[in-house]
């Protein structure tokens, strides 16, 4: 009697652990996107297209004031753009503080992005898992991502503006993959694949759009390593 009373603890254990991966994988939704690009609802309801899809990765400064302390910063956006509507997603990476001054002008951008935030910073901050969205004005973009909309054709879209943000806005990684290709001078450079899970509210900033709408869905982008690029390519 003692060895069969003994085992349930062990069918018990067991089961927890079936019952806890299970869980799991009902958490982390289903990867629907072979390649780049948006498989969801756009803030006006129309859908993102699944062919002709371009990408493109840029760096920028910034010059910004918290708690009453200047500091420059630098950062990290990558795009797509569904070039049949004209329609980009943009998501701007957390800034990373390089200086304790307003002086930005005259910089060397791109030699600050390879010093402050070079691939291997930008693979840390694209770990897998939650990410922080801003919910109140004047939150630091060292710890949250920005997010926007924008119809290039008829310049206009949603944006995520201070003061009309939202507490149910969801952002997660849920798959990482790097990998390397070559670039037009015939090196080959780093590149990582990021595939979000996004609900964000954006607001509109043009009076003939719907005032709000969420961006829904499955989002995936395209880091290279050589981000000074200045044209959109097909992935």
């Amino acid at each position: 009697m003692k060895s069969q009373t003994a085992k349930y603890p062990i069918f018990l254990l067991i089961a927890c652990l079936l019952m806890g991966c299970a869980s799991n994988e009902e958490s982390t939704p289903k990867i629907q996107l072979s390649e780049v690009g948006f498989v969801g609802s756009l803030p006006d309801g129309r859908n993102f297209g699944s062919t002709g899809i371009k990408t493109s990765n840029s760096t920028g400064l910034s010059a910004e004031l918290y708690s009453s302390r200047a500091a420059a910063y630098v950062y990290h956006g990558l795009t797509i753009r569904d070039a049949i509507s004209g329609i980009d997603i943009y998501l701007q990476l957390p800034k990373i503080k390089f200086k304790e001054d307003f002086g930005i002008q005259d910089l060397d951008q791109k030699g600050i992005a390879n010093e402050f935030y070079p691939y291997d910073k930008v693979k840390e901050i694209l770990a897998i898992g939650n990410k922080n969205i801003p919910f109140e004005e004047g939150d630091s973009w060292e710890d949250n991502y920005y997010i926007a909309v924008l119809d290039q054709r008829n310049y206009n879209g949603y944006t995520l503006l201070p003061g009309l943000l939202d507490a149910g806005n969801f952002l997660k990684i849920i798959h990482l993959i790097e990998g390397t290709e070559e670039n037009a001078a015939g090196e080959n450079i780093r590149t990582i694949e990021v595939i979000f899970d996004v609900d964000v509210k954006l607001q509109s900033n043009d009076a003939g759009l719907e005032q709000q709408g969420n961006l829904k869905g499955q989002l995936r982008m395209k880091y290279r390593e050589n981000f000074d690029q200045s044209e959109f390519e097909s992935n």
